[in-house]
């Protein structure tokens, strides 16, 4: 089976979609949602046809393919929203934000159960289970699930006047959904099970992403599949989505276009008397405005630069360094960025600080590339730090970047030997670069009384070297007068 990455979308009206498209009105066509749209099977092969302008996969299908089968994976099945939503597309709020003990009390602390499941055998359909509260977000936003592929637990409580009739397509979509009893079950756990006997995966190897499963799901799928063999794959599925797709690919791009302009709309609003909290709210309100949400932020300013302060009432005083770590979220993908300024003349100090910190991140640049380890470029940015007389960093300096703020390969400490799960066993946290990896570059430097410097732009990492992920310039702004050491593109 070969799975397409679009879908069959007919008798449609437009409708601003919120994820899996590209991105910007720069990029975005007329969306459409489907009315009866289905993937068929023909000749063991998925038939998913597509007009233009439809949603695009990012799921790294190939990828997961080749893992499972490298690590002997019969099925994955994600629970963790950032993890159903790669597999599935599926991201209602309800699966994101709701614990289960919110809505029945008692219940665990785990997020309102949703799972994809994803087989290896190419003739037998993914599969996305979620509670009927959450299915309208299907019933809107096309998936690559097929429709008769979505199954639901528990009921959406709603009368209904005598003739009513609904008349859009999402309307239309939900009440398929909903009528679907056989693909209905009262919990969750129950859900599950009959996707699994279903599908014939009952007597498979299942990988879980165990760490959003329901203790009480987790101990009815031992009790109910007795000859099922599951296993935790959080690793593995990390693993899958270390390497981008290209439709990934121009969603992280997008996010960090929205998180660069916010920056812009702050910087340029630095003075003399301006506070902490009023450049975050300048920094909040410019991403808000661009559809995205604030994922975390660090905005100091004088002395207060040497550590992560919460935001303060301090008011910006001429020849203080104003220094920045913020991130932002645009339709679950994320943005990550640093630099600094100073308001009037930088001292000699920080000067060399920030020369250090800037020629060691043009070393990491020359550096990155398929089959070089995190270390070392962690290795070369320590030993161009060394020359300005910096201590060496750790760990830190180099992370993935897509559906977590860190996603794998991550430059961690010494003292983690490994990561490993039921499938993945010991592997060494030092993962070598590959093709199409997103990978952040992070260069903080912290000295007391002098003041700190805070480096960090995104990469791909192409077959020959890297490229910037798009044009981020990172030089020491002086406000009203120059920009010093001037990182430009490669």
């Amino acid at each position: 089976m070969k799975l397409t990455r679009c879908f069959l979308l007919e008798n449609v009206e437009h409708f601003s979609g919120v994820v899996m498209h590209l991105w910007s009105s720069k990029y975005r066509p007329a969306m459409a949602l489907p009315q009866r749209g289905r993937g068929k099977i023909f000749k063991g092969k998925l038939r998913i046809k597509v007009k233009q302008g439809a949603l695009a996969m990012l799921f790294n299908r190939e990828r997961a393919l080749q893992l499972m089968g490298k690590y002997g994976a019969d099925v994955l099945v994600a629970t963790l929203p950032e993890n159903v939503f790669y597999l599935t597309g599926h991201a209602a709020c309800v699966s994101r934000r709701y614990k289960e003990w919110q809505m029945r009390p008692g219940s665990p602390y785990t997020l309102s159960q949703a799972y994809a499941v994803f087989p290896s055998d190419e003739t037998v359909t993914p599969s996305l289970v979620v509670s009927m509260y959450s299915s309208f977000y299907n019933a809107q936003i096309p998936s690559w699930v097929n429709l008769e592929d979505i199954w639901t637990y528990g009921a959406f409580p709603r009368d209904r006047a005598s003739g009513a009739k609904v008349v859009r397509q999402e309307e239309l979509r939900f009440e398929e959904i909903q009528a679907a009893k056989d693909r209905n079950a009262p919990n969750a756990g129950e859900a599950l099970v009959k996707v699994l006997k279903e599908k014939g995966l009952d007597k498979k190897r299942i990988g879980l992403d165990m760490e959003n499963l329901s203790p009480i799901v987790r101990k009815m799928l031992g009790s109910k599949l007795p000859r099922a063999k599951f296993g935790d794959a959080c690793e593995l599925i990390r693993l899958v989505r270390m390497v981008k797709t290209p439709q990934e690919i121009e969603c992280l791009k997008r996010a960090a276009e929205i998180n660069e302009k916010a920056i812009d709309s702050f910087v340029e609003r630095i003075e003399e008397g301006t506070t902490e909290k009023k450049l975050l709210q300048i920094y909040r309100e410019s991403v808000a405005k661009q559809g995205a949400e604030v994922e975390f932020f660090w905005i100091l300013a004088g002395s207060r630069v040497t550590a992560p302060w919460p935001p303060s009432d301090y008011k910006i005083k001429k020849g203080d360094e104003i220094l920045w770590d913020v991130g932002c979220i645009f339709d679950q993908y994320h943005a990550d960025t640093g630099n600094v300024a100073v308001l009037g003349k930088p001292s000699k100090d920080l000067l060399s600080l920030y020369e250090g910190s800037n020629m060691s991140v043009q070393k990491a640049l020359k550096t990155v590339a398929p089959g070089i380890k995190p270390s070392e470029v962690a290795d070369a940015i320590n030993k161009v730090r060394a020359k300005f007389g910096m201590q060496p960093r750790a760990s830190g300096m180099l992370h993935g970047i897509g559906l977590d703020i860190r996603d794998y390969p991550i430059h961690a400490p010494v003292d983690i030997k490994g990561i490993s799960d039921d499938f993945v066993k010991s592997m060494s946290t030092d993962i070598p670069l590959e093709k199409d990896m997103i990978i952040n570059i992070e260069v903080p430097y912290r000295k007391l009384g002098v003041g700190a410097v805070q480096i960090e732009i995104a990469l791909r990492v192409t077959e020959g070297g890297c490229q910037h992920l798009l044009p981020q310039e990172r030089c020491l702004n002086v406000i009203g007068k120059e920009k010093l050491f001037a990182l430009r593109r490669k």
